[in-house]
């Protein structure tokens, strides 16, 4: 099934390359949900001063342009619903039609086929005539073009029938047009114009009217995916249309004490995709997420209910994002910039920061947990407590985020904390919870507010096994030891440092500690409580910082890390030294799904696997069969 001659139902030849017609496209989709986060990392990947600009072509009826070949037409046969008593009318599609199951990838195994001659065009600089439809392209004003010899930078990227690309214009000025010239010429080659086909009163497989709409002109601010991403000032946010209308539907519905199922899924499908480039809202989701469970008819919304209160805190940070985009650092997953190890038990919490990619003197924090919080813990002894140990680990991981923010700028920084809790580690990687309790909930709203407030870096956390997670089990193990330059002391001893350097007890101040105990204890605090600046404190603030003998002495102030890194300490859980590579490659199974891998840059090379059903007949199976 692929493009056909209207005339004699063979296949096209490429206009471009003779191999194309020999490739049938029947390999599995790949790029859906791969391409948003393909052009962030383009645009995170420019170089400083460089502006990627952005096109977008679209296809029009681009379903119907899939031409089934005669003997395979009667697999999309329907019977039209006539009225009782008059003949029955079969209808026999010729094109390929929407809503089988294997309809989308068919057209996107071949709208996919397009992006990879487009690509090799472009690698291969293969000189090509002028195309009827590159005027449609060209920018308002000249594109800045990148310093020196740089031969520019080139991303393509096709969603469905839209084909997106990149570019960051090369030194001379001439990447762009060609781009554009192989784009349109590449399309074509796939899904031929009408006076290819012969097709009388046929339109362009390429639309024209988004064409005059300014869609595929190339400008550093464009609408894609229905985001509004901006090469200049490398930013995503969605429409202030789409704003207000996500604000006022969550007013409408906030208005009523119960809202029908359906309305509710909608209203949440259009915010799950605003936490796609606002990623810090997902972690606003457990309330909602746990209303959905069983398919109830209705949705509660008492005034005191989990599910106002998330979808209240989801509209103001909505709001929010219309007054201050999202940066794209703020999204791309990569290396991070300071590694840590935490843990929690009944009587407290307590973790180590040290460097990553950037350097940060190595820093040890615990917070004991009031006897309030301690007896409230589930064990053999107290059945009935409503802390688990898992929401313990979760308040750990979240004081541990604070702890960090209080030592350095983590504007567009990414941490990696390594716990031994497993619900905690999946908890926090999907920043979502599956507890019955709404506490870890909570949490992960606060670690979700902090980070959208100082505009950091993704946070990744990852399983380490509990016996290799010493240094944060003294930690929140200490509390005997009631002095703090006592206990700094047993821990440089435990776990000296490598080149004579010394740790320091982290601060943490009596708010932030305050705001934890306190959603452990049940509150649920405003969301202000969370986002407020805190001012970081010199001197004595909660706990002190004590030289250790015979070492160099420990300076109280803040001091901003550097970007030096040959005398950055990496340590494993145990305290044992080891490479800074080393932690980086037990964090990196751990990210997100986010993170992009360079696409195959020729079609050519991308073998095609063999499908393992038949063609003929699959196709002719219906999302309901």
């Amino acid at each position: 099934m692929y493009p056909h001659d209207k005339r004699n139902r063979q296949p096209i030849q490429a206009g471009v390359n003779e191999t194309t017609a020999k490739l049938a496209p029947q390999e599995p989709v790949q790029e859906i949900g791969q391409v948003f986060r393909r052009l962030l990392d383009l645009i995170d990947g420019a170089e400083a001063g460089e502006v990627v600009m952005l096109a977008k072509i679209d296809l029009s009826d681009g379903f119907w342009r899939m031409l089934v070949q005669e003997d395979q037409q009667w697999n999309f046969a329907y019977v039209m619903p006539d009225p009782p008593g008059h003949p029955v009318r079969i209808v026999v599609p010729s094109a390929l039609q929407m809503g089988w199951a294997e309809s989308p990838a068919y057209f996107c195994a071949a709208t996919e086929t397009g992006r990879d001659i487009i690509q090799g065009l472009v690698d291969d600089e293969v000189e090509l005539p002028p195309h009827c439809l590159e005027h449609y392209m060209q920018p308002a004003k000249k594109a800045k073009r990148a310093k020196g010899d740089s031969p520019g930078r080139v991303g393509l990227y096709v969603y469905v029938d839209d084909y997106i690309a990149g570019v960051v214009e090369n030194a001379e000025g001439t990447l762009l047009g060609r781009v554009a010239r192989c784009a349109l010429h590449g399309i074509h080659s796939v899904f031929p114009p009408p006076e290819v086909t012969g097709h009388a009163g046929g339109k362009d497989p390429i639309s024209i009217k988004k064409l005059e709409k300014g869609d595929a002109q190339w400008n550093h601010e464009k609408e894609i995916l229905g985001f509004v991403v901006d090469g200049l000032n490398r930013t995503v946010r969605i429409t202030a249309n789409k704003t207000t209308d996500i604000i006022s539907e969550i007013r409408k519905i906030l208005k009523k004490k119960r809202v029908q199922l359906r309305r509710y899924r909608r209203i949440v499908g259009k915010l799950r995709h605003v936490a796609l480039i606002m990623p810090s809202t997902k972690g606003l989701f457990s309330p909602i997420n746990k209303a959905l469970k069983g398919d109830p008819a209705t949705i509660g919304l008492g005034r005191d209910s989990e599910v106002r209160a998330a979808l209240l805190d989801l509209a103001t940070m909505v709001k929010a994002l219309g007054d201050r985009p999202t940066h794209v650092k703020e999204l791309v997953p990569a290396d991070d910039h300071y590694v840590g190890y935490c843990d929690a038990c009944a009587a407290g919490a307590g973790g180590v920061w040290f460097s990553g990619d950037l350097h940060l003197d190595p820093v040890v924090w615990r917070v004991a947990f009031p006897p309030e919080i301690s007896n409230q813990v589930v064990s053999d002894s107290n059945p009935t407590g409503n802390l688990t140990n898992s929401d313990l680990e979760m308040a750990a991981v979240l004081l541990h985020y604070m702890v960090l923010q209080e030592r350095t700028d983590m504007k567009h920084k990414r941490a990696g904390t390594f716990s031994d809790n497993t619900p905690t580690v999946s908890w926090s990687t999907r920043m979502a919870d599956k507890s019955k309790s709404p506490t870890a909930g909570r949490l992960l709203r606060g670690l979700a507010a902090i980070q959208r407030a100082t505009q950091a870096g993704p946070y990744t956390v990852a399983s380490v096994a509990g016996k290799k997670n010493q240094m944060a089990d003294v930690a929140s193990r200490s509390f005997h030891i009631l002095d703090d330059g006592a206990f700094l002391t047993l821990f440089q001893t435990t776990f000296p440092l490598p080149q004579q350097q010394s740790w320091t007890i982290a601060p943490l101040t009596p708010e932030q500690i305050c705001n934890v105990i306190s959603t452990l204890g049940g509150k649920r605090l405003p969301l202000p409580r969370w986002t407020t600046s805190y001012e970081r404190k010199t001197g004595r603030a909660g706990l002190n910082t004590h030289p250790m003998p015979d070492a160099t002495p420990i300076c109280n102030s803040f001091q901003r890390p550097c970007n030096r890194t040959s005398s950055s300490v990496s340590l494993r859980g145990s305290g044992v030294g080891t490479s800074a590579e080393g932690l980086k490659s037990k964090l990196r199974p751990q990210k997100p799904p986010s993170v992009t891998w360079r696409k195959p840059s020729c079609w050519l090379g991308t073998p095609t696997p063999a499908r393992a059903t038949d063609p003929k007949t699959s196709t002719s199976r219906s999302p309901d069969s």
